[in-house]
């Protein structure tokens, strides 16, 4: 297993352990990979991505923003996809939708004032976010921000080079409001 795998289930794992688990993003780099190992853990998963899966019948072809799953979960997962969509209120909004009462919303995504920001942006996101900016996000959309935290992202560093970007990831956990 690789340290993005390790390092992502060790972050989440009390929150999706024995539950009904949604996944915003699941095919890409690493993403069925870790699909994959968040499966054994969960009750049950389900996920979407606009790319093909490959390995796991149990994710659908589409767009995360408007697909319907007619039905709730526990815990939605949204790993390093927030950046990436035209619409993130629209994305949040979903999320909600498929969420239980007090459903648990768990996201990561980059840090735009972390150390990184002087690093050329990629060109495939559309619109990062610095602590305060994300917070409004969620609360404008019906979320409560549980946990916030920084971590150092998805890539293993020297020891002496991880001081300086342990805040390049936000990790959120954020409870569906009512």
């Amino acid at each position: 297993m690789s340290y993005l795998i390790k390092n992502r289930l060790k972050l989440i794992r009390r929150y999706v352990e024995n539950k009904e688990v949604l996944d915003f993003g699941s095919v890409g780099s690493r993403d069925e990979e870790i699909f994959s190992e968040v499966k054994k853990i969960t009750k049950s998963i389900a996920g979407i991505d606009m790319q093909k899966p490959t390995k796991n019948k149990e994710i659908v072809q589409g767009n995360a923003e408007t697909y319907n799953f007619k039905r709730k979960f526990d815990v939605v997962m949204m790993g390093d996809i927030l950046e990436h969509v035209s619409n993130q209120g629209l994305l949040l909004d979903n999320a909600r939708r498929h969420l239980k009462p007090h459903g648990l919303l768990i996201l990561t995504t980059p840090n735009l004032r972390s150390a990184w920001i002087f690093q050329r942006q990629r060109e495939d996101h559309v619109l990062g976010h610095v602590k305060e900016t994300l917070i409004q996000l969620l609360v404008r959309h019906k979320f409560k921000v549980r946990e916030l935290r920084y971590y150092s992202g998805n890539k293993k560093y020297p020891f002496f080079i991880t001081p300086f970007i342990l805040n390049r990831q936000f990790l959120v956990v954020a409870e569906r409001a009512e």
